[in-house]
């Protein structure tokens, strides 16, 4: 593959072009010719008060059949408080019958949406934070959403330490509360609700 980098004013932007044999892009009879080419822009902005990281990709399925992706990730900074905006938009062929209750379900071909919420806020030890987000997957082949689903997850982190080599140990706690709504060719299916309370530790160093 080839990965090249434009920098100017505290801005990325990279273009990167590599061979796409993964089965979720490339059909069978061309995933040895197929390439997949992504953009993205790296932002910094308002004295990095606004970060963005901004990706449209282009992924060859057949010899005149492309699959596009949208990603928009928006992070906003403002002294302690942190805002995170995501949103993605693209094609791909997948097998949910795990999700629909259907082994025999195969590859289908769909699009795929998604927008994520999360607001932090750092009170030095102590960084709580709460994300909502809303997928939905829509079935090209049967021409209908397949379903929808939203997710509300709450947390709370803990940073005990201030010693440089273990400061970014931390403790956390986390519940996820998730509707899911059958639609289009599932609707006969029962909704689901989940229920998930997450304890555990997570310690980030670096390697030389």
């Amino acid at each position: 593959g080839v990965n090249a980098a434009f920098k100017f004013s505290n801005q990325i932007l990279n273009l990167q072009v590599v061979n796409s044999d993964a089965p979720q892009f490339a059909s069978g009879e061309y995933k040895n010719k197929a390439f997949a080419m992504n953009f993205m822009w790296e932002g910094n902005l308002f004295n990095k008060t606004l970060h963005t990281r901004w990706g449209y990709g282009l992924f060859q399925h057949s010899k005149s059949k492309f699959y596009n992706w949208l990603t928009l990730g928006t992070q906003v900074n403002i002294k302690r408080f942190t805002a995170e905006l995501d949103y993605f938009l693209g094609n791909r062929n997948m097998d949910y019958g795990s999700i629909v209750d259907n082994n025999e379900l195969g590859l289908r071909y769909v699009q795929d949406q998604s927008v994520g919420l999360n607001l932090k806020y750092n009170l030095g030890k102590w960084r709580p934070f709460i994300k909502g987000t809303w997928n939905q997957r829509y079935d090209k082949d049967f021409e209908s959403n397949a379903y929808e689903s939203m997710s509300l997850q709450t947390a709370l982190e803990f940073y005990p330490f201030t010693n440089k080599l273990i400061k970014d140990l931390r403790f956390h706690v986390a519940y996820v509360d998730t509707n899911t709504n059958f639609q289009g060719h599932f609707s006969n299916l029962n909704n689901e609700d989940t229920h998930l309370m997450l304890v555990g530790t997570r310690w980030l160093f670096k390697v030389k």
